[in-house]
């Protein structure tokens, strides 16, 4: 499904959250086919991301009419809880901004992501200039959830 989105401050426009979170994979996405990656509150780092303008008739359900919105592809409300987070511009002069992004509701457990999921993380991670260690940190987050993938993701 596409969406028609804008990205703002490109290219290097990688940024961090400035309150400190973990990366998880707490939440089964029947449509990956695996568990997908979250942000967990109160972590221990900065999670880098790209921001996106995206017109309010594509992320609110209420603002749509027969439209694909991000509350629906993220079943905002029963997955996920829309939440507003203060985020900082990697690239001076580091301008902050308080986007929109969706934590799991209800975490689950005992389930594994895939090298194919983590491997698209990892591709817009490098498309967008995320520090290399941030990239490991991922990388880490994914093994964690899915020892399988080892040697697959570390050759990524």
């Amino acid at each position: 499904m596409a969406l028609s989105i804008t990205p703002i401050l490109m290219p290097n426009c990688e940024s961090w959250a400035r309150e400190c979170f973990d990366l998880s994979f707490r939440h089964f996405s029947c449509s990956n086919e695996c568990a997908t990656a979250d942000l967990v509150p109160n972590g221990c780092r900065q999670i880098y991301g790209v921001l996106y303008q995206i017109s309010d008739n594509r992320v609110y359900r209420s603002c749509s009419v027969g439209l694909m919105t991000l509350d629906k592809i993220e079943h905002e409300g029963r997955a996920y809880s829309r939440t507003r987070i203060h985020v900082v511009m990697a690239a001076p002069p580091h301008k902050s901004y308080e986007p929109i992004t969706y934590l799991v509701k209800t975490p689950s457990s005992g389930i594994k992501t895939s090298a194919k999921y983590v491997g698209h993380i990892i591709k817009g991670l490098r498309e967008h200039n995320a520090p290399d260690d941030y990239v490991e940190y991922v990388k880490k987050r994914a093994i964690e959830n899915n020892s399988s993938l080892a040697s697959e993701l570390l050759e990524m």
